[in-house]
């Protein structure tokens, strides 16, 4: 990876398991936990710094308070949660009218999925969420994400939250349909805050349900 400012920095990871996917096929994902803050929320974050201090609104002496919880190819883009997916698909949409968005979510309301919505069954969607905006969604349980998770750092060393997991659970499908092209993803987040969870130990119904984590 070159030297690059933490603001502009764009990781690279290549996911793809050759006995998976098609040949010619190409799986990415891009790594957010080189972030300064360790996350994809960094980004945003950024852009409302900068344009506070642009338009004057955030001044000398002014304090900031994050109250975050943790929501703040051909190509096709995986993409989990809904401000990622909308302010991320639009952008790449503008790009490239052509690109294929698959948006990523659990596949009930009862799920181990930390920041990512089950939106045919919650009552709290997001107002920037645009439902024209997927191509397609992909739903995925919690233990696939756990699965997928676990074979990520025993086989690759790379080490990802759950909702990360669950974004190549999806971009692995999405690339076993292709004859050709390129999927990339976005991994959220590393596993630095899971690493005490028990699904990388224990598989069973508790931690499927979600009480696992």
């Amino acid at each position: 990876m070159s030297q690059q400012s933490p603001t502009t920095m764009r990781p690279d990871t290549d996911v793809q398991n050759t006995s998976d996917i098609p040949k010619h096929v190409e799986v990415y994902a891009k790594a957010e936990w080189y972030n300064p803050g360790g996350s994809v929320k960094d980004r945003p974050a950024l852009a409302m710094i900068l344009d506070g201090e642009r338009t004057g609104r955030l001044r000398l002496g002014m304090r900031i308070a994050d109250a975050a919880s943790g929501n703040m190819g051909i190509a096709y883009a995986t993409l989990g949660t809904c401000g990622t997916f909308v302010g991320t698909g639009r952008r790449l949409r503008t790009e490239n009218p052509n690109m294929q968005l698959i948006g990523v979510q659990p596949d009930g309301p009862y799920h181990a999925l930390e920041g990512v919505k089950h939106l045919a069954t919650t009552n709290l969607v997001p107002g920037i969420y645009d439902a024209t905006l997927a191509d397609d969604t992909i739903e995925v349980s919690s233990e696939a994400a756990f699965e997928m998770a676990r074979r990520l750092a025993r086989t690759e060393g790379i080490l990802l939250g759950i909702s990360a997991a669950a974004n190549v659970v999806a971009a692995m499908r999405v690339a076993q349909t292709l004859e050709q092209g390129v999927v990339v993803t976005i991994l959220c987040d590393s596993a630095t805050k899971y690493l005490s969870e028990t699904f990388w130990t224990n598989v069973d119904e508790s931690c499927i349900s979600g009480a696992g984590i």
